[in-house]
């Protein structure tokens, strides 16, 4: 079916050393609002190109029925992110509020910094949509452990605007230094799972 890489307790450092740089020194956490909604819209935009190939990978990788993944799978996915993106453009992410001392003060919407998300197997795509969108709306940077028993969702996202998502997918396994790396890190001030976390 293809393989994928074991990922490592290294490659776990190096993914937030890098979402750590382009948080603090790249363009995403500083860009307007708006620019980084036409961005997530045009993701949005690729990912409903490819809903059914999306779909397929879903089925391939845990056995969902391929009616349950092209009519809820995938689709949920993308509505989610459709969801979070209307919030985004509704949200008022700068405003002026009465202070407790009586006198104005600005109230900013900022983003965290690097979210670290970790994704379960049953429903991979409608998860990591419902954490990577709001934390790139916000301006964060994200690093996704995606589920050993569903990684190829993780590896086809970057290549949505490429190449159909692959057909062929095999199960990759977490070893016990990446299922262990689970401890805050300064550089990661924000987190979430999903599911059992052993």
């Amino acid at each position: 079916m293809g393989r994928v890489p074991d990922g490592t307790a290294v490659d776990i450092d190096r993914a937030v050393a890098a979402a750590r740089t382009a948080f603090d020194e790249g363009e995403w956490p500083r860009m307007e609002p708006a620019d980084r909604i036409a961005a997530v819209q045009r993701f949005s935009h690729l990912y409903a190109a490819r809903m059914m190939d999306m779909a397929q990978v879903i089925t391939t990788e845990m056995g969902s029925p391929i009616t349950f993944s092209q009519l809820a799978q995938a689709p949920a996915a993308w509505m989610m992110l459709n969801n979070f993106i209307e919030v985004a453009t509704a949200h008022q992410w700068e405003e002026e509020r009465m202070g407790v001392l009586g006198s104005p003060v600005i109230v900013r919407s900022e983003p965290v910094g690097v979210v670290g998300a970790i994704v379960p197997w049953n429903v991979p795509q409608f998860v990591t949509m419902s954490k990577l969108a709001p934390a790139l709306l916000s301006g964060s940077t994200i690093v996704i452990k995606p589920s050993p028993e569903t990684p190829l969702d993780a590896f086809s996202w970057p290549s949505s605007s490429r190449r159909p998502a692959s057909r062929r997918v095999s199960s990759a396994s977490s070893p016990p230094a990446v299922r262990s790396s689970r401890s805050p890190s300064p550089a990661v001030p924000e987190s979430s799972a999903s599911a059992s976390m052993t």
